[in-house]
């Protein structure tokens, strides 16, 4: 599983997908992946190319509210951190008792 990076990693960095796994059988197969940093805008286009089974370059655009919407109803906080010491140290070790 993929974690996400801090903002501040962010600044300039390239999009990343990455494979979450998959499953199939037979004809079919579903694969997930991971796409951070999401695009804007609110239509986007999916690419696609596998010369190797005879599949050329293909395009489709679609709808990416639904995507935007998703993100953003499922992101939050996994726990509350606590306030630290005073004077401790901000970060993880802030945090360490």
């Amino acid at each position: 599983m993929c974690a996400a990076p801090h903002r501040s990693a962010l600044a300039g960095a390239r999009r990343r997908m990455a494979r979450l796994g998959g499953t199939g059988g037979g004809i079919h197969s579903s694969i997930q992946h991971w796409l951070y940093p999401l695009p804007t805008g609110g239509r986007w286009t999916f690419v696609a190319e596998w010369l190797a089974r005879g599949i050329p370059e293909t395009r489709v655009a679609f709808d990416a509210r639904p995507v935007h919407e998703a993100a953003a109803s499922s992101a939050g906080p996994l726990w509350e951190l606590p306030t630290p010491s005073d004077g401790a140290e901000y970060g993880w070790f802030g945090y360490a008792g």
